[in-house]
């Protein structure tokens, strides 16, 4: 119930944008108590700011935290993910074999393989709708329960599919990235699947862009140590940049 609770309110921030404690309390008829301690866990999580008797959406929220709907936010910072597929594509050797997650900034990267020789691993049906005509790709699916909100598939047959493959090179994607928790999902499903592909990965791509910094969700991924790069975007704060820089190899990109 909490769960469900904290989702609705994800949901109605991002179609209000702001909204009061008391119509939370009176729209899931529970206390403003209860309400309050809603709105710390988000807060916490980076995806909202309370202010007095409410609370306002930060901004980026509806695309960086694991709670989105995939066709919302496929649209958003497009040039970034652009760019940042582009320095992806460019650390890639040949005849790798690659894996990827949902996200739709992996999911750029995928645009660019169509004429490559190489074995990939998906994890969504984005992915693996991009590349079903590449002649020259060897293309597997991961099977597993599909979530519908998230566009990929996840569960014990997914992990399992992951543990038997030898992957060169994963490219990920995340909802959050902080210097004192490391790189973390809000979902455990999509958490969990994340760790066991890094373990798999003789090499692990991270594409963050700049609205995904300062922020983190309730499940951890990796440290930062256990990121080979993170790509991130020229909106990201210099300071910010520098720090991640003493923990992992960090490619900043002009878009």
């Amino acid at each position: 119930m909490q769960e469900i609770r904290r989702n609705t309110i994800k949901k109605l921030l991002m179609e209000r944008k702001s909204i009061l404690i008391s119509q939370l309390s009176e729209k899931l008829n529970v206390s403003e108590m209860t309400i309050h301690r809603d709105l710390d866990l988000l807060q916490s999580e980076g995806f909202l700011t309370k202010k007095r008797g409410g609370a306002i959406l930060n901004e980026g929220s509806a695309y960086s935290v694991g709670d989105y709907s995939y066709n919302q936010v496929k649209n958003l910072y497009v040039k970034e993910k652009q760019a940042m597929a582009k320095a992806a594509f460019a650390l890639l050797g040949d005849n790798e074999t690659l894996i990827f997650d949902n996200s739709t900034s992996a999911c750029e990267v995928a645009k660019l393989l169509k004429s490559e020789s190489m074995t990939v691993i998906a994890t969504n049906p984005g992915v693996f709708n991009e590349l079903a005509n590449a002649v020259n790709i060897t293309l597997y699916s991961t099977g597993g329960l599909y979530s519908m909100q998230s566009n990929s598939l996840v569960g014990s047959a997914a992990e399992e599919f992951v543990d038997r493959i030898n992957i060169t090179t994963s490219i990920l994607s995340a909802a959050c990235l902080s210097l004192g928790h490391g790189v973390t999902e809000s979902f455990q499903s999509e958490a969990s699947l994340k760790r066991k592909i890094i373990a798999a990965s003789q090499r692990t791509i991270m594409l963050l862009d700049h609205t995904k910094h300062n922020k983190v969700g309730t499940e951890k991924i990796a440290e930062l140590e256990e990121i080979d790069y993170i790509i991130t975007d020229s909106g990201a704060d210099e300071k910010f940049v520098s720090e991640l820089s003493r923990r992992t190899s960090v490619i900043v990109c002009e878009d």
